[in-house]
């Protein structure tokens, strides 16, 4: 049941413009009611009590009708002020700097990587292994615009509202797109700093042609390794997907055929990212690890190459020509985007790849840190 001070404030004439987007904070669960009273009460009291003197004083014949305006036009910028704090506020719960990022504690172990001979449209690089991990912690969630424009000060998103190119608005919760391999490990490295953790990558060189040096030891933010990131992903399933044999667009978003020769389902609305979150997770509790947009490992690829038959421990791949902004990096999960894909892009075992230096509107990342 709502507080009196809530059922107050709806009766208020500045809280009726802000009620709605408030409720919306509290109910998500990002505040309490009384932090969100805390904050939000006293400026929308301050700028409600502007209005009414400025009423006032015109009633009273102590300002003309100009003055009034005038005053008016003031109190209303005050208003949008209080108005689009309350929007930045409002973004879905995603981690913000004065909170760690949801992070899901995933326990070490040995799984199959890969995908077996009978699997349908599998490629021919992925060759199943036994692989055993460390425990390590992932992003609950794709990294979102919100996040990135904290850090890194700005929105370089293809799918955001124009007008907060800069200021990630109402469209925080989107996952970043339009970024290179690099621009994520900067991400990571800032990350860490910022948050008082060790920086996991050395960047040695200018831009795109810089070398990448990770120190495995660090405790800061990073990106997994595809091992990691398909371990994550199958959740303990051994299936084409986490979904079991099959996935269709009410699971994930992956516009496109259901998997294995199922009729097309094609969903124009879903030709775009969406709000992280907006599926159910997998079993270990990750979200979108299938669709929405590509997600950046740390291993290097090249064209054809499989990860090999042996059994690995902790394995990254890190290939000699990798300083070079064309090298080519391993990204997982599938994008929003492929039309005529028939569901091999969003397997568990599929192996996209994208270039160091290069951004798409397809691809973002989640982020990784060693367990403690």
């Amino acid at each position: 049941m709502e507080s009196i001070v809530f059922s107050m404030l709806k009766k208020s004439i500045f809280s009726i413009i802000v009620f709605a987007i408030v409720s919306s904070v509290y109910a998500q669960g990002i505040e309490t009611e009384s932090e969100v009273l805390a904050r939000i009460v006293p400026k929308m009291q301050a700028v409600e009590a502007k209005y009414n003197q400025n009423i006032k004083d015109t009633t009273d014949g102590k300002k003309t009708f100009q003055q009034m305006e005038a005053d008016a036009a003031v109190i209303a910028g005050e208003m949008a002020a209080l108005n689009f704090e309350i929007n930045k506020a409002s973004v879905l719960a995603t981690p913000s700097l004065s909170m760690p990022p949801a992070m899901v504690n995933i326990s070490g172990g040995t799984f199959t990587m890969g995908s077996p001979a009978g699997e349908p449209e599998r490629d021919q690089t992925e060759v199943q292994h036994q692989v055993t991990l460390s425990a390590f912690l992932m992003g609950r969630y794709e990294v979102t615009q919100r996040e990135w424009a904290e850090i890194m000060d700005g929105n370089p998103s293809k799918y955001h509202y124009p007008e907060n190119r800069s200021l990630y608005g109402k469209d925080g919760n989107l996952p970043i797109e339009n970024i290179s391999w690099m621009d994520a490990i900067e991400y990571c490295n800032r990350r860490s700093r910022n948050e008082g953790l060790s920086a996991c990558y050395t960047i040695t060189g200018n831009a795109n042609e810089a070398k990448v040096t990770w120190n495995r030891q660090a405790n800061g933010y990073r990106l997994p390794t595809e091992a990691e990131w398909e371990y994550a992903c199958r959740a303990g399933t051994t299936t084409p997907f986490n979904t079991g044999n099959t996935i269709t667009i009410d699971q994930a978003n992956v516009p496109g055929r259901v998997y294995n020769g199922s009729p097309m389902q094609w969903d124009e609305s879903n030709r775009k990212p969406v709000a992280v979150g907006s599926y159910r997770p997998n079993a270990w509790g990750l979200y979108d690890m299938h669709g929405n947009v590509w997600e950046f490992c740390f291993d290097s690829i090249r064209f054809r190459d499989s990860y090999g038959a042996q059994a690995q421990t902790n394995p990254v791949v890190i290939l000699e020509d990798d300083n070079s902004a064309l090298s080519v990096r391993v990204i997982r999960g599938g994008g929003w985007e492929n039309k005529f894909s028939t569901g091999y892009d969003w397997r568990s075992a599929t192996r996209g790849t994208g270039r160091k230096g290069s951004a798409t509107d397809m691809t973002g990342f989640r982020i990784v840190r060693n367990a403690p």
